[in-house]
């Protein structure tokens, strides 16, 4: 046997069981511990002026080392939806994957203990950069409160000088009980052709709503669709009075809500 190619034989094959020696020794990266990511994530998208919530309330990892997350997404005022989050420890990190209830996807990997980092791609197919943040619960409910504030603040529209005062009464908050529970009716802005945007809840928040319906007012009465019929409201006094109408009988049934100013 050639001495030389004898000894580059025996140079590659000891290269080789290094290599596969190296590998077999490295060891996975390791999940977190269990329930370490339970907690409120602030998310932040590029060019959101507002924030996201990513709500982790339980995170175990099984037998086989993957890692179950429990978790919920949304907008920070509005509440959130729950999702189905995949997590997997990388060497690069933790990463998380999910689909928010609008259809975009997030991929972050962890680059500090309360810091994850990655992208959003939009159903379109447009990417923002987004940053998750991990609160502790009095930040958590602070930034919800000046969240829901915010929201109030630019949903919540006055009516212009040329919207008719009959008209422009309906604006606002407004809150009763009807046949033994609670709702709300929330009118959010009003146009000069008494045109309005409106939420109408079986609810006694005192949150203003994060969508909204269309409708009008005519001759002094907001119609609106509610259960399988419609709801009537008209101004009485200070407040406002509700009538409900069958879609085929359109008679007004006794016992509706007294409804009053909540905002």
């Amino acid at each position: 046997m050639n001495p030389r190619r004898n000894g580059r034989a025996r140079w590659a094959l000891a290269l080789g069981l290094g290599w596969v020696g190296g590998a077999m020794a490295a060891e996975p990266p390791s999940p977190p511990p269990d329930g370490e990511l339970v907690a409120a994530w602030r998310v932040r998208v590029g060019g959101d002026a507002r924030t996201h919530r990513l709500a982790i309330s339980a995170a175990t990892t099984n037998p086989d080392g993957q890692l179950n997350v429990t978790a919920a997404y949304g907008w920070t005022y509005a509440g959130q939806l729950p999702v189905a989050v995949s997590a997997w420890a990388a060497d690069d990190g933790l990463s998380l994957d999910f689909v928010t209830p609008a259809g975009a996807r997030i991929r972050a990997t962890r680059r500090a203990r309360d810091v994850f980092e990655g992208t959003l791609v939009a159903p379109t197919g447009a990417t923002r950069a987004v940053r998750i943040e991990r609160m502790s619960a009095a930040e958590a409910n602070a930034e919800l409160e000046a969240e829901k504030r915010a929201h109030a603040a630019q949903t919540l529209i006055p009516p212009g000088q040329d919207v008719p005062p009959a008209c422009a009464f309906f604006w606002g908050g407004w809150g009763g009980v009807w046949n033994g529970r609670a709702v709300r009716l929330w009118v959010v802005a009003v146009d000069a052709a008494c045109g309005v945007r409106y939420a109408f809840r079986w609810s006694d928040s005192m949150d203003v709503p994060a969508t909204f319906g269309t409708a009008s007012i005519a001759d002094g009465v907001l119609t609106v669709p509610c259960s399988t019929g419609r709801c009537a409201f008209a101004r009485h006094g200070e407040t406002l009075w509700s009538g409900y109408s069958d879609l085929h009988v359109l008679v007004n049934r006794p016992g509706g809500a007294v409804l009053e100013r909540i905002r």
